[in-house]
């Protein structure tokens, strides 16, 4: 039925609707095929809504080299040496005062 393409969509979410459509396909026979129009209508119907996904880019060989060099540094920091870090994920952030 059409919870279908619901149940393959959960699986991989980076799946397309034309993905969708040809695992459909192959599930049930070759007369009950469906439109990627379809697809998407019910998807959309239960709140699954489409998105692009966003490529990240590949590290350079200069930052691999920089994370290697960091984690040679200090791979025998103590867990208390750790814990005086803090972890920004590459945002920045200013601190006035």
């Amino acid at each position: 039925g059409t919870g279908q393409a619901q149940i393959l969509i959960m699986k991989n979410r980076r799946n397309t609707a034309a993905d969708l459509q040809a695992e459909i396909i192959v599930l049930r026979s070759e007369s009950e095929k469906v439109s990627k129009i379809t697809i998407n209508r019910r998807l959309k119907e239960r709140g699954l809504k489409g998105r692009i996904v966003t490529r990240k880019p590949l590290l350079k060989f200069a930052n691999i080299q920089k994370c290697l060099k960091f984690a040679w540094e200090h791979q025998h920091w103590a867990v208390n040496d750790w814990k005086k870090l803090i972890w920004t994920d590459k945002s920045k952030f200013e601190f006035s005062g």
